[in-house]
């Protein structure tokens, strides 16, 4: 579990949250490195878990070196649409 804030710096996300403050805009662009992860939003602020069987919100998070640069909030729906999706299109 993953505390990312103190609650005096509790923060309100948004449905989408583009995070740029450790990246240099060159050329209009920023260049992360990382992977996207799944975890779950267990307070309906700012902790996280990467154990999905908690109960929370789907996060669907870009971590490039323990930063979060790009986060995004699904409902299940959206989550299982997507889901189906990346299958479809990584069966080519």
């Amino acid at each position: 579990m993953l505390l990312l804030a103190s609650m005096q710096n509790y923060i309100m996300y948004k449905k989408h949250n583009v995070f740029l403050g450790n990246y240099v805009v060159k050329d209009k662009k920023i260049v992360p490195e990382g992977s996207y992860i799944v975890m779950k939003q267990l307070d309906g602020g700012s902790v996280f878990s990467r154990d999905l069987e908690e109960e929370g919100s789907i996060v669907l998070i870009l971590e490039d070196k323990n930063f979060w640069p790009i986060m995004s909030f699904l409902t299940a729906k959206e989550a299982l649409e997507l889901s189906d999706r990346l299958r479809l299109a990584a069966s080519d």
